[in-house]
């Protein structure tokens, strides 16, 4: 009987693609830290309303210009290694967003951290279609698709809790610390599945242009992305800024506001399941 393919689909590796959609949560962590902490932001470095809009939007706005050439890369030099590189940029903007109170700093790093977050989302999905086995890829996928909610609900309950005793700046230092220690956590469980012959056996890539122009030429991923960018819209508009609008309209507490927007976050991931 010949082991070679088959082998190599015979068991879905589970781990990889629970350090993938790890990395995923982490990195929506990095989105959703804003909304509880925007209201002290606002009024510690005197922001605008449009001011304060940009610290949310910009992390998106970087991905809708660089998500299609970051994923090129990817493919060019190995997603894990991208994926690396994603956590280390979230690291970084994150830590100097903490250590440095000034609005044109904090945007600034809000970009380079868009940049991080679109790295580990383009480059996950991928790491987890290799891992699994075509039987299990619906279920990898599903799961996947949990990280966002997850992620940002995560952060918007554990927020409120460290506001008091170190800031918002101080929720930006711990967001660094732990991108730190999921790297080395990541390596680690990365570097055992290989060394126990876990790897893919693909062999080294190589961009391939004439797939990225007919792809580009086909009006299907067009209107796929019009979709997400249509939910995108609406959907982060309402939860950048519902903790400010629930402790400006309704008087609640900014720990009681923050607990019911993640609430609300928390919500989506039934109907993600579901889909």
């Amino acid at each position: 009987m010949s082991s070679g393919p088959q082998s190599a689909v015979a068991a879905s590796r589970w781990g990889v693609i629970a350090l993938a959609v790890a990395a995923g949560v982490i990195a929506a962590m990095q989105v959703g830290k804003v909304p509880p902490t925007l209201p002290l932001i606002a009024e510690d470095l005197a922001l605008s309303r449009v001011s304060s809009g940009l610290v949310a939007s910009l992390f998106f706005a970087v991905g809708a210009v660089f998500g299609v050439a970051i994923g090129g890369v990817a493919d060019r030099f190995d997603e894990l290694r991208v994926m690396f590189a994603g956590l280390a940029l979230l690291a970084l903007g994150s830590l100097l967003g903490g250590l440095i109170a000034d609005s044109g700093v904090l945007l600034a790093t809000r970009v380079i951290e868009g940049l991080g977050y679109t790295a580990v989302a383009v480059t996950a999905p991928k790491i987890i279609a290799v891992a699994a086995r075509p039987a299990d890829m619906v279920i990898a996928i599903g799961i996947w698709s949990t990280f966002m909610p997850l992620g940002m609900a995560l952060i918007m309950v554990l927020s409120p809790l460290m506001l008091d005793s170190i800031g918002w700046q101080g929720v930006w230092l711990v967001s660094a610390a732990v991108i730190a220690v999921f790297a080395g956590v990541l390596a680690v469980g990365m570097r055992k599945e290989r060394s126990g012959g876990a790897g893919d056996g693909r062999a080294a890539p190589v961009f391939d242009w004439a797939g990225v122009r007919i792809l580009m030429a086909r009006p299907g991923p067009w209107l796929l992305g019009l979709c997400f960018a249509l939910y995108t819209i609406q959907w982060f508009a309402i939860m950048a800024w519902l903790p400010t609008f629930l402790v400006e309209t309704q008087g609640r507490s900014l720990t009681s506001a923050s607990l019911f927007a993640a609430l609300v976050v928390f919500a989506n991931i039934s109907g993600n399941l579901g889909a």
